[in-house]
């Protein structure tokens, strides 16, 4: 694997995981909010006496301090002052904390472990099945203190049939946790290897040409915008036809790999290599200077002149002709820097070949 096709692969990996960190953040923002809209309206509505609680001080305290430790954590992940998996650590932990003075001070509601239930949902989305697993236990635990030692007033059904729901839910939601995962897996897989077919190039294993269209507009655009140097050399195999037709297409083959092979001891990490037709390739050189430039292109033709190609028993030889173009300060698009290195190509064919043209 060429360098250019290691970066392109790599930039593409991390897009992957850019994605997935935004899908995390997304659902984390919108649980912080309806976190601090529900507990804002349960806090509003029992003060204005529409929908009053059984709430003492304690819990009253407990709900707003909630609500404004969220509205932190939200600023916080917005503004990126802190890691995504910290505040995600914090708003389980606050939100737990929240469920047990809940737990404790609505003794009236028979049904106030849902709220334990709603939590646990979220850290098993959010976390891993193991975080999912110790608050579940935390929360069974609670729930079996507060009912011997602290009062909680529930019936020995209800509370049987809350620990034993909360074991059962939390099995088969790590359960399906775990395939989701699986299946997520497998899909970024099958998406990575359907970008390998679309972008690189299934012989030599550099970019192609559809990856390299796209590679070059976004160069050309970054230099032209930082007024930095870029290049395009244009390279033609010559003859390449009488390769196959003399020894066949599997020879052929073999000369493309042995030629790309070459170039990839020669570029360096800035390059952008792909093969853009049969025999044609191209490379964009970024920050050289033009007489590195047209020294690179020597040592290129001369290496690949005197490189002996063995196939069976036969030694087959290649030379190049190349075409070579600078980004100007007139250059509109990357067109512009294309067609001339196409011309220079095109000059240095007509020029007997084995030879480079600079435009």
């Amino acid at each position: 694997m060429d360098i250019m096709h290691s970066t392109h692969i790599d930039t593409y990996k991390n897009d992957i995981r850019v994605s997935f960190f935004n899908y995390k953040k997304s659902i984390l923002t919108k649980v912080m909010y309806v976190g601090v809209f529900f507990s804002l309206l349960a806090a509003v509505t029992d003060n204005l006496g529409i929908h009053p609680y059984p709430w003492n001080t304690i819990q009253i305290v407990s709900n707003y301090i909630y609500i404004m430790l969220m509205a932190t954590l939200i600023w916080l992940l917005h503004k990126d002052k802190m890691s995504l998996i910290y505040i995600t650590h914090l708003v389980i932990f606050f939100t737990f904390i929240l469920c047990c003075m809940a737990f404790l001070y609505m003794p009236e509601d028979d049904f106030r472990a849902i709220w334990f239930y709603i939590l646990i949902f979220i850290t098993f989305i959010l976390l891993t099945p193991f975080i999912g697993y110790i608050y579940t236990l935390l929360s069974i635990i609670f729930i079996l203190i507060s009912h011997h030692y602290l009062d909680s007033s529930l019936s020995e059904l209800t509370l049987n049939s809350s620990i034993l729901g909360l074991i059962i839910f939390s099995v088969l939601f790590a359960s399906y946790t775990k395939q989701l995962l699986k299946y997520e897996k497998e899909l970024e897989e099958k998406n990575y290897n359907l970008h390998l077919l679309s972008t690189v190039d299934s012989l030599t294993g550099i970019l192609n040409k559809r990856a390299f269209k796209q590679i070059s507009h976004t160069l050309f655009n970054e230099n032209s915008s930082y007024h930095q140097s870029l290049t395009l050399i244009l390279m033609d195999i010559d003859h390449f036809k009488n390769i196959n037709d003399s020894y066949g297409h599997d020879a052929g083959d073999i000369a493309l790999k042995y030629f790309v092979d070459i170039i990839n001891k020669e570029v360096h990490q800035e390059s952008t290599f792909a093969r853009i037709g049969g025999e044609e390739f191209a490379l964009l050189v970024s920050n050289l200077p033009l007489d590195t430039i047209h020294a690179l292109t020597d040592k290129i033709r001369r290496d690949i002149d005197k490189t002996p190609i063995p196939y069976k028993e036969h030694t087959m030889h290649m030379t190049l002709s190349l075409g070579i173009s600078q980004l100007t300060e007139t250059d509109i698009s990357f067109d512009d820097l294309y067609k001339r290195a196409d011309k220079a190509l095109y000059q240095s064919k007509n020029s007997g070949r084995n030879c480079s043209t600079f435009i």
